[in-house]
């Protein structure tokens, strides 16, 4: 599903049955092709009334890699999904907390992938999931904590 505004996604997912739904993606409204060959610019994305559906909730699977959910994490429900690959508007260290803290009453999550491209993450945030284990010129930094078996991965665009 693109873009083409959350009302307009919302009308389309309603239709599908709630029980068959398992993946959601959302994609960047053109071609993938010409995504992966160059910087995308932001296109934000509020999925609060999406997250809200029977199918929001039932689906398994949660992707959006390109289009920037600007809906607070703490105010969509993605603690059902086994696999959540998002990038979202901004990321703080009380979010990752409460992730964290909720992750843990998950019985379903194998791995969440959160790529931000704002920060307000504090030296907090080191206290909870330690150092990032890996830094590319200050603009990418990638971290991860274990929970038990799963990954969670955090990287910063």
């Amino acid at each position: 599903m693109g873009p083409e505004g959350q009302m307009k996604v919302m009308e389309i997912i309603l239709a599908i049955d709630p029980r068959s739904l398992k993946i959601i993606e959302l994609l960047y409204p053109c071609n993938q092709d010409s995504i992966e060959n160059k910087s995308v610019e932001e296109l934000p994305f509020p999925v609060d009334k999406l997250s809200e559906t029977l199918q929001w909730q039932n689906a398994e699977q949660l992707v959006s890699n390109y289009l920037t959910i600007t809906t607070p994490i703490q105010e969509i429900n993605v603690f059902h999904v086994a696999n959540l690959e998002i990038l979202v508007k901004t990321l703080s260290s009380e979010d990752v907390d409460y992730l964290r803290t909720n992750l843990l009453k998950s019985s379903k999550f194998q791995k969440f992938k959160i790529s931000f491209r704002e920060d307000t993450i504090d030296e907090s945030l080191y206290t909870l999931i330690g150092q990032p284990y890996r830094t590319v010129c200050d603009l990418k930094k990638i971290g991860t904590f274990h929970l038990k078996i799963p990954i969670i991965t955090f990287t910063l665009c």
